[in-house]
């Protein structure tokens, strides 16, 4: 009965009069219509947390209902992740969904109307609306219970403390999204061996690491019993891909989408190999942070992080970008990484973080001052981020 793709002409005729309703009702009851990102972990739990955390806090002096549909041609990522997902907000079908959509985009633009008649899901955190103790995507006592079992399949006992491990590498996208060529992106992919120093150690403090990711470009070796590669065993399924990162004691992220998992169940981020430097979103609990080294070939030298904004590299997201400026970037090494890890334990276990307090003032006055002007649709606020002391000590240069 409807087209696949677009709206066609004759169905915005017909569903015309149905939206002109929506609107002329809107002053007592606004109904929204909105896209809704299934095809990615990242997007379907962090966009939908953002937004039943957002709509606890906002004005509530219209009656607003929200509708989403799925996105055109998306597949569903996680089908365990989409079920919960199901349960706290309604999904209409993407048939009717993408031409009411469709039509007051037009009607917008055509009124230039103060109401969207949408809401516009991102992956913006901010402390105005996400609290610890508001959390709204989670996994209930019997489903883990019942993840405490299937994980000890891969050798994860109950009374096991842990930590997550995620390095993002082409394998996923190209397995998920044959037919689109993410090449452009592969400046944010790294080498998981980079995390075997770090991983050692943390099994010395206790814990055991279980590298997660549904598909994978390589194992992570390792002789270390406590460093478990889930992703290269049999046992990966949609349901522990959600379970183990929402029950970690932390995470270790090169900034890839599964780690909104953890991000939306209030833990504490180790982020390293980190680029582009613009896009560092706030965190619930501590971010320990590294990023990657912006060096300029003409100039022979890394960029200072007020050089890296003034250039707009702080938002490059292609490699072309990257390489048309001639920059490269400069990943971080085994022992830089094993630094900013320790910090997060430190934190966990309850120690003293060492950092000289006016080195970070003097980086994030840089950061926050030059992403300010950049007009990018940021929270202008505090985001909860330490980056390592060693490491900043190191580069002084930086913050020049």
């Amino acid at each position: 009965m409807f087209s696949k793709n677009n709206p066609s002409f004759l169905e915005k005729i017909l569903f015309l009069p149905f939206v002109l309703l929506i609107r002329l009702i809107s002053p007592i009851f606004y109904f929204r219509v909105s896209p809704l990102k299934v095809a990615r972990i990242g997007h379907l739990v962090g966009e939908v947390e953002i937004f039943l955390c957002n709509k606890k806090v906002s004005d509530q002096s219209l009656m607003t209902i929200d509708f989403f549909y799925i996105r055109k041609n998306e597949k569903i990522c996680n089908q365990f992740l989409f079920s919960k997902v199901k349960k706290k907000i309604i999904i209409i079908p993407s048939s009717i969904g993408k031409i009411i959509y469709s039509i007051n985009t037009s009607l917008n633009k055509l009124f230039n109307s103060k109401k969207k008649f949408f809401y516009d899901l991102n992956l913006h955190y901010s402390s105005k609306f996400l609290k610890f103790n508001n959390q709204q995507i989670f996994l209930t006592e019997k489903e883990i219970e019942i993840g405490k079992k299937m994980a000890q399949k891969i050798n994860l006992m109950p009374e096991d403390k842990y930590v997550c491990l995620i390095c993002r590498d082409p394998a996923y996208m190209k397995n998920k999204f044959p037919e689109v060529n993410y090449e452009y992106h592969s400046f944010r992919n790294n080498n998981i061996d980079d995390f075997l120093l770090a991983s050692n150690y943390i099994t010395e403090r206790g814990y055991k690491v279980i590298r997660i990711g549904n598909v994978v470009e390589k194992a992570f070796k390792s002789q270390n019993s406590k460093i478990i590669d889930y992703s290269s065993s049999e046992y990966v399924n949609d349901f522990l891909d959600i379970y183990l990162p929402s029950q970690c004691e932390f995470i270790i992220t090169t900034a890839t989408g599964i780690d909104e998992v953890a991000a939306v169940n209030r833990k504490t981020f180790v982020t390293a190999h980190y680029a582009p430097l613009g896009h560092l979103e706030y965190r619930v609990n501590k971010n320990f942070l590294i990023f990657k080294k912006y060096f300029c070939k003409n100039k022979n030298r890394n960029l200072t992080v007020s050089e890296i904004f003034d250039t707009e590299g702080a938002f490059y997201e292609k490699n072309e970008y990257f390489e048309n400026n001639q920059i490269e970037l400069i990943k971080n090494t085994p022992e830089e990484i094993l630094d900013v890890t320790k910090d997060a334990l430190n934190y966990l276990e309850g120690k003293k973080v060492n950092y000289d307090k006016n080195i970070q003032k003097k980086f994030w006055d840089i950061y926050y001052s030059k992403r300010r002007k950049s007009n990018k649709s940021y929270y202008d606020e505090d985001i909860n981020c330490i980056i390592n002391d060693n490491y900043l000590r190191k580069n002084i240069n930086l913050i020049k």
